[in-house]
C-alpha cells in the first residue's frame, strides 16, 4: 500500500471524526436504509434533542482520548521512511488500542452507550469496534488489515455523524 493510499485513508478517517453538522451534513435519509438493511431501525418514538445532548456530554469526555490517539496514528501513517514508519505506527496503534479499551469501559461505567438514537448507536458501536480491530491488526504487524479496519471505522463514523446531525452533535 503506497503513501497516496495511506493519505487517502487518513483523510477519510479525519473526515469521519470531524463530519459537519446542520445543513452541511448528509441527509438523514441516506443512513436509514443502511441501518434498516441490518435489522436496526430508528425507534418509533421520537428521541428528544435533550436526551441526545445529555448523552453527548458523557460521550465527548470519553471519546476525546480516542480522537487524540487517532490523530497521532494518522500523523504517524504520513511518514515515508519505512523502518521509522512501522515503529511510529505500531506505537500509535498501542495508544489507539488503549484509548478504545478505556472508551469501552466507560461505555458500561458511565453510560456512554447506548446512544438514545438506535441508528446512531449501531453506527458508533461498529465504528469503535472497527477502531479496536485496526489497533489489534496493527499490533500484530498486519498493516493492510489495519487500513481496511480504519476504512470501515471511517464509514461507520460518517454514518453516525449523519444521524447525529439531526440533534446538532457529532461523534
Amino acid at each position: 500500500m503506497g503513501p497516496r493510499t495511506l493519505r487517502s485513508c487518513a483523510v477519510l478517517l479525519l473526515l469521519a471524526c470531524t463530519a459537519p453538522t446542520g445543513a452541511a451534513a448528509a441527509a438523514p435519509e441516506t443512513t436509514e436504509p443502511a441501518a434498516s438493511a441490518v435489522g436496526i431501525t430508528p425507534a418509533t418514538a421520537p428521541v428528544s434533542t435533550e436526551a441526545v445532548q445529555a448523552w453527548y456530554g458523557r460521550y465527548r469526555r470519553s471519546a476525546a482520548p480516542v480522537k487524540r490517539a487517532l490523530a497521532v496514528l494518522v500523523a504517524a501513517r504520513r511518514e515515508h521512511r519505512p523502518n521509522r514508519w512501522r515503529r511510529r505506527v505500531a506505537s500509535a496503534c498501542r495508544g489507539l488500542g488503549d484509548s478504545v479499551e478505556a472508551f469501552s469501559a466507560d461505555a458500561v461505567r458511565v453510560g456512554v452507550l447506548p446512544v438514545p438514537d438506535r441508528a446512531a448507536d449501531y453506527h458508533l458501536r461498529r465504528g469503535f469496534g472497527s477502531l479496536a480491530e485496526a489497533a489489534s491488526a496493527c499490533g500484530s504487524g498486519r498493516f493492510e488489515a489495519m487500513e481496511l479496519a480504519l476504512g470501515r471505522a471511517a464509514g461507520s463514523l460518517r454514518q453516525a455523524a449523519a444521524v447525529l446531525a439531526r440533534y446538532g452533535v457529532e461523534p
